[in-house]
């Protein structure tokens, strides 16, 4: 076994603060533990080095050796090295710092992932987000890349890949985006059957393409196409302009397209395949006690479990 395996990073800590101290009593007063602790500390460092460290003087306190010297000149630097590490990622109240790369679909970056990020931000205002758009067929790509450090998408299956981490969020219920004023608008769910003989836009991204138009596939229907979008925001616009269809996950929570027109966006009354939203990292051995993607992953389980994702989701 290496002499690193055997040691902590406490024990070099302890020593360094009964070094500076000249005793252990004061050592363990400074950083707040027992003498005891102390003790077991250096026991295990002259153990594990072979080397006495301190003399022991009952009434003086410790002294260092020549080998306790030659430890604290190699060791000492290690302390500011490591609060230097630890300043990058976590503050002195316990708070997160550093970058959090997001992937997500292009309709979450305007749903779900800006309410989160005024959460996280008001939490741990030094983590610093960025958000990477990622398209549903690539699946878990940007993840096995390490390119994100959280992943936002919809999945047609559950997602049982022991590589990943995957918190489920909700299974939505699909809707169907048209103009407001459709002859299908009457505030009510909608029939697939109804829908089918208007010309649709279709998302072409993989999962997407093949859950919508499985949906129609499964009762024997085929709409016409008019389109094929990969943009939902575009998608939006052209439904304003036209009498085309868009079956969707996500809808705007206000009724506009973005060139202002209105639109609705009512459930689809079929019982039809629900996708599975989720929130995925890569799965780590030893979680951590204090992460930043898992803080993240909280605050998003918030925004559904209060209620909030309502304004723009089916769940």
């Amino acid at each position: 076994m290496y002499l690193w395996e055997m040691l902590k990073f406490d024990h070099i800590r302890h020593f360094i603060a009964t070094a500076e101290t000249g005793s252990i009593k004061d050592a363990a007063e400074k950083i707040r533990i027992s003498p005891t602790s102390i003790r077991h500390s250096i026991e295990k460092l002259e153990t594990g080095l072979n080397a006495t460290l301190f003399v022991r003087r009952p009434s003086e306190g410790v002294s260092l050796t020549n080998d306790g010297y030659r430890l604290l000149e190699r060791t000492t630097h290690l302390i500011s090295d490591v609060e230097d590490i630890e300043s990058l990622f976590i503050t002195s109240k316990r708070k997160l710092r550093g970058n959090l790369i997001i992937g997500c679909q292009e309709g979450l970056t305007w749903s779900l992932v800006p309410r989160a990020i005024e959460l996280m931000n008001q939490a741990h205002p030094d983590v610093n987000i960025s958000v990477k758009t990622v398209w549903m067929e690539t699946q878990f790509e940007t993840l096995e890349k390490a390119e994100v450090d959280v992943l936002l998408t919809f999945t047609l299956d559950e997602v049982k890949d022991k590589r990943y981490q995957a918190n489920v969020l909700c299974r939505p219920q699909a809707c169907a985006m048209m103009r407001k004023g459709h002859d299908l608008d009457n505030g009510k769910p909608v029939k697939l059957s109804d829908l089918a003989n208007y010309p649709h836009i279709f998302i072409q991204d993989g999962p997407a393409m093949t859950l919508f138009s499985g949906m129609y596939q499964k009762v024997g229907l085929e709409p016409v196409i008019y389109m094929y979008s990969n943009i939902s925001t575009g998608a939006q616009s052209v439904v304003g302009r036209t009498d085309a269809i868009s079956l969707r996950i996500l809808r705007p929570a206000i009724g506009l397209t973005p060139l202002g027109d209105g639109m609705v966006v009512p459930m689809i009354k079929d019982k039809v395949q629900k996708p599975w939203l989720v929130a995925m990292t890569n799965k780590i051995k030893r979680p951590l006690a204090l992460d930043k993607r898992t803080e993240f992953i909280n605050i998003c389980h918030q925004l559904f479990d209060g209620g909030q994702m309502k304004k723009h989701i089916y769940y």
